[in-house]
């Protein structure tokens, strides 16, 4: 694996990684990612969240200028750091995977009536059919009817359940059989939805391929369910000390928990090499 600078890619999840679970970057995280900006390392930023919300969570990293795999790798963008211009959303969209939701939303809906549902695309935004938890999404919603959710071809669906545990809520999903999706459960009671096939391991690999850099030369950092196919797609895979068991056994290294800057670790051994 070559040293940090423009042959190696680093693809890095946010959430539980490079941000605490109260949103915030450590000033450990903001240094590491700022001495592999100077190194021209190529730092990927590969999240769950939508594009708008990756732009805010750069913008606490102090990453605001990288490419980044965004809704599960459904979206790639590229963050400009430039919002000088009201209509400047501070992203580029290159590609984004769209599908249809409404058979897996009918579907989910069906198990899971209580639950609140969104649906995501650069052209939409995020629709909602209530209001969201309070601090829970990264980007601006609008609360629609749920039969406008259906209408949509998206990037992303969000399924969360606020008053139900996660293991009766992982429970339901699983007995459902969802197919001709893509789709990862969170640490809540929460469930992404991407188009079939789509992964962050799919999108980092498009974006590998974009860049020009070795396979070999590859690695990601991650603490949840939908980094899983990342870490095999990975030649170094590590998992942050807080994530659990399965998530840990995918990896090929374990570093320390999110609340002891352990992406920083790893941001800074790269370095060192």
């Amino acid at each position: 694996m070559p040293p940090a600078g423009p042959e190696l890619l680093v693809c890095l999840d946010i959430d539980g990684t490079l941000l605490q679970h109260d949103g915030t970057a450590s000033q450990a995280v903001r240094q590491a990612l700022a001495a592999h900006q100077r190194a021209g390392t190529r730092v990927v930023l590969a999240t769950g969240r939508g594009p708008a919300g990756t732009r805010i969570a750069a913008e606490e990293v102090g990453h605001t200028q990288c490419w980044a795999v965004t809704s599960n790798g459904a979206v790639t963008a590229r963050l400009t750091g430039d919002k000088q211009a009201a209509s400047d959303r501070g992203f580029v969209v290159f590609s984004e995977e769209l599908f249809s939701p409404a058979v897996a939303l009918q579907q989910l809906r069906t198990c899971l009536p209580e639950a609140i549902f969104g649906a995501q695309s650069s052209q939409c935004g995020m629709l909602v059919s209530a209001p969201w938890p309070e601090g829970e999404m990264q980007e601006p919603t609008v609360v629609v009817p749920f039969s406008r959710l259906c209408e949509e071809m998206v990037s992303r669906v969000v399924v969360r359940a606020p008053e139900m545990g996660v293991a009766e809520f992982t429970q339901r999903v699983h007995q459902l059989g969802l197919e001709a999706v893509t789709y990862a459960i969170g640490w809540e009671s929460w469930l992404d939805v991407a188009p079939p096939g789509v992964t962050k391991a799919s999108g980092c690999e498009a974006l590998r391929t974009r860049l020009g850099i070795d396979r070999r030369a590859t690695v990601a950092i991650g603490d949840g369910a939908n980094d899983l196919d990342m870490f095999a797609w990975a030649q170094w895979a590590v998992a942050m000390g807080q994530a659990s068991a399965h998530v840990q056994r995918a990896a090929d290294f374990v570093t320390a928990p999110v609340r002891e800057d352990g992406a920083a670790l790893i941001l800074q051994a790269l370095l060192a090499r």
